[in-house]
Formats: structure tokens, sequence, C-alpha cells
């Protein structure tokens, strides 16, 4: 082996690059999609999509900004700030069209949890209603005959 090639092992599979041909340059700007590793529980991994919404050219820590959806059932939309301090999390550009995010699917989490908060919203309004009908007397003053 040469001083130009180096040997790279990812996950068992060992791979020769030739350091002369290997370039990684990421070129990043606002609304490009990227894949995040997250860490999870223990030694577990997630891999979302994301989307570049900033950059902030703090002057100690420049930060890239990246809103992200889970793979998991949450339709939640988190944020992650991504600069040289990230620990639990590894970001690079989705190149490649797989898709780890179904629009579809989303819109259903999301639609899933506005029938349940509208569920909880005409349960409230009923219990309220209910409240006022049967519980009325109770906040009335006592007449002394």
């Amino acid at each position: 082996m040469s001083e130009e090639t180096r040997i790279i092992e990812i996950n068992g599979v060992k791979l020769e690059v030739d350091l002369r041909t290997a370039v990684r340059v990421d070129r990043l700007k606002v609304g490009d999609k990227v894949k995040l590793l997250i860490k999870g529980y223990g030694d577990s991994y997630t891999l979302c999509a994301g989307m570049v919404i900033g950059f902030e050219p703090f002057e100690q820590l420049p930060t890239i900004v990246v809103a992200y959806v889970s793979s998991d059932y949450s339709p939640d939309i988190k944020m992650l700030y991504y600069n040289a301090s990230s620990k639990d999390a590894e970001l690079v550009p989705a190149i490649d069209e797989d898709l780890l995010l179904s629009k579809t699917e989303v819109l259903e989490r999301i639609d899933r949890q506005i029938a349940e908060k509208e569920g909880q919203i005409t349960d409230l309004k009923q219990k309220r209603a209910y409240f006022l009908r049967h519980f009325g007397a109770y906040f009335e003053d006592v007449k002394e005959d």
C-alpha cells in the first residue's frame, strides 16, 4: 500500500481509497436536503430526513440549522443545531433519492394528531356543559328561612 492509498473500514467492509482522487467537499445551502444520523438510546441510531433552514455565522462556533422529521410515529418537526460540538448527530448531504420521508405518511400522522386533539376539545366542551347544567345549584347562595 502506497502513501496515496488508505484502507477504510465501514461496518466490517474494508475499502481501499486512493487519496489522490478521493475528495469530499460538502457544499450546503438553505433548502438542501440532508440525512441525519441521530443517536438514540444506548447504542442505537436513527436515520432521519432533514432540510437546511439556516446558517448561524457565530465566530466561535458556526452552526448549521436543520429541520428534520424522525422516522418514528411522531409527526414532530425537530430542530438540530449542527456544529463542531455536536456529539450525538452526524449530517451528510442527501445526494440520492431514497425515500426516508413520505409526504403522505407525515401528513397522515399530523391529521391523526389533529383528530385526537379535536376529540379532546369536544370531550372538554361536553364536560363543561355537564358541569354548568348539573352543578349550577352548588354555587348558589343558601337562603335562610
